[in-house]
């Protein structure tokens, strides 16, 4: 990412300075989850795959990430039970502490947003998703987050071992798309991106998104009245000509109350207009605001289904959306796909939980909500899909092959409620493949079994066995077939023997043992042997084993001998190996014994 200072002023205040504002007569955030829908998530009850049934979507067990100017940790509804990790960027490190928000309040309004528990306020000014856990990471003070971008490298760095889903960005620079790769890293790592669109307006007539939400890889957010009426006129709009600068989606970013900072500067001195710190909450304006909304609501999706994709997420929100600015052809250079709706982007995501191989467009319209008790039921009566194993078919060319013959496997395996993800290919002389549609070569004349195992996108298999010929090239004076291949089991180990066959002229070098451990095992080459025999000491009770040997000269490897089969039974005990015993060794040991005795007894009578 390109160093530079990213402010929370001017052209894309994000709340911090705007035209001064008269204060609204019913401003909250306890108003403004009503508008989103979520409300009644909180208290939801809905069914995982095992059919245990849950009470509530808070976002319990899923973490966002907060980069802006820190999170006051010292708030009640932000205490350190809910906010797992806090810290101060200090230039070269990192600082964790209680209070990393002491110049602003900036990243503290927006962290209550996204999870305040209530408990300041009883329970009033509660957060989206007040059950998930937040990190901090203070990345400035006052009015510029400079250390942004480091903030944005340390979740990257740090977005497995703290299992990070979101990162909520309420900051950015004007200009053209800013195209860092820490937004694809971030989002090919699973972790959902949230920017604020900006707080230029506009009319559409040019673009004035900023410069990071218009990255393909990440959700970028425009503000609307706290009801939902209407858009604010401090959103920034895209240009019309130009989708690719719209932003996605909308969410209430006016007259928001949410937590304050216990020190520094609030963020309304900016604006020209002071508004009073009521019992620990304060309002403000902005896509800063309505940021945070969409985080919250991605933090509902994934306590649902923790399996969603950064993809799949964007997905479901945008077609999830209340058309309330009109359509996305007419309005959404300034509200994108609409007003997010929580409640039916939760819905559609716990369907796709029950149904892992649904599109967006089939768990947008085939999920639903009922109601039980005075709360919400998600889906009720959709129970788990049970995933249906792919089946697994392939072809091969050419349909006679010889050992000098180059053999093109493709596969044709199907996959009936969703995609298949792997390959893996036996070609029964002891080789394998992952390609999809790989080639291959047999060495050694011989009938072998390829077999094509093949696995979905749900971690079913499926597989397909198929006997190959394969001739001799003419001409080729390899040893011939060999025959009277017996096996037996002796002293723990499987004795192999076989007649010699003929060199046809040219000696032999070596034979090549193959082994299949129960019929539905791919044969593999065992080892190899200068005589006419073979010991498989990896042997155990309860296992069929199947034996083929061939010759090798220097003109190639024969065809493969018939194989011969052993089952040894579950309770067959083998015989324990017995230990050395040198008579004269022990009569010496006892003598020196005796001997020895007879000294020290001697002595004594000393």
């Amino acid at each position: 990412m390109q160093k530079r200072i990213i402010v929370l002023v001017a052209a894309i205040a994000f709340s911090m300075i705007f035209a001064p504002l008269a204060v609204p007569t019913a401003s909250a955030l306890d108003k403004s989850v009503d508008t989103i829908h979520a409300r009644g998530l909180w208290t939801a009850e809905w069914v995982d795959v095992q059919g245990n049934v849950h009470q509530g979507v808070t976002g319990k067990g899923v973490r966002a990430a907060v980069v802006d100017t820190g999170i006051d940790g010292t708030h009640p509804d932000l205490d350190d039970t809910h906010v797992v990790y806090n810290a101060k960027n200090a230039a070269v490190t990192w600082i964790e502490t209680q209070n990393t928000d002491t110049t602003c309040g900036h990243g503290t309004h927006c962290a209550g947003i996204i999870g305040a528990t209530g408990e300041k306020s009883d329970g009033k000014y509660k957060g989206v998703a007040l059950g998930c856990d937040l990190i901090g990471l203070g990345c400035g003070d006052v009015d510029r987050v400079p250390f942004a971008t480091e903030g944005l490298n340390w979740v990257n760095s740090n977005a497995d071992s703290y299992n990070i889903k979101i990162v909520s960005c309420s900051w950015g620079a004007s200009g053209t798309v800013d195209t860092s790769p820490v937004y694809q890293q971030l989002y090919e790592k699973g972790v959902v991106v949230v920017f604020a669109a900006g707080n230029d307006g506009g009319d559409g007539s040019s673009d004035m998104t900023g410069s990071e939400s218009k990255n393909p890889y990440v959700i970028s957010v425009a503000a609307c009245q706290k009801s939902g009426s209407s858009m604010a006129d401090f959103s920034s709009r895209g240009s019309k000509s130009d989708s690719s600068t719209w932003p996605d989606i909308t969410a209430p970013g006016v007259g928001i109350w949410s937590c304050a900072a216990t020190t520094g500067i609030y963020m309304n001195v900016f604006s020209g207009v002071i508004l009073p710190v009521v019992n620990g909450y304060v309002q403000s304006d902005g896509t800063s605001m309505a940021c945070p909304h969409v985080s919250g609501v991605v933090a509902l999706m994934f306590e649902v289904n923790p399996n969603l994709t950064p993809a799949q997420v964007m997905e479901i929100i945008n077609k999830t959306a209340d058309q309330n600015f009109g359509t996305y052809a007419d309005s959404g250079f300034a509200a994108g796909h609409g007003l997010i709706n929580a409640t039916k982007a939760v819905a559609a995501a716990h369907y796709m939980l029950l149904h892992p191989s649904a599109s967006v467009d089939t768990a947008a319209n085939s999920s639903r909500v009922g109601e039980k008790d005075g709360h919400l039921v998600l889906n009720p009566g959709v129970i788990y899909a049970q995933n249906a194993p792919p089946q697994a078919s392939f072809t091969y060319s050419p349909s006679s092959a010889t050992t000098a013959t180059t053999i093109q496997f493709t596969d044709s395996s199907v996959d009936s409620d969703g995609t298949i993800v792997s390959w893996n290919w036996n070609f029964g002389d002891g080789t394998t493949s992952t390609a999809k549609n790989p080639t291959h070569k047999f060495s050694a004349a011989g009938d072998y079994t390829v077999r094509l195992a093949v696995q979905d996108n749900e971690g079913a298999k499926g597989y397909c066995n198929k006997t190959i010929t394969v001739s001799a090239v003419t001409g080729a004076k390899v040893p011939s077939k060999i025959t009277g291949l017996t096996a037996s089991v002796s002293d723990h180990s499987m004795q192999l023997a076989w007649n010699v066959p003929s060199d046809n002229g040219k000696a032999i070098l070596n034979y090549k043992i193959y082994r299949a451990v129960d019929s539905s095992d791919a044969r593999t080459v065992l080892g190899t042997s200068d005589k006419n025999s073979y010991s498989d000491t990896n042997i155990s009770a309860g296992k069929t084993y199947y034996y083929w040997v061939s010759a090798v000269n220097s003109d190639g490897e024969g065809a493969l001998s018939a194989y011969t089969w052993v089952s040894i039974p579950q309770d067959y005990q083998f015989e324990e190996k017995q230990k050395s015993f040198i008579p004269g060794f022990e009569i010496a040991v006892l003598a020196t014994a005796i001997a020895l005795a007879s000294i020290v007894a001697y002595k004594k009578r000393r």
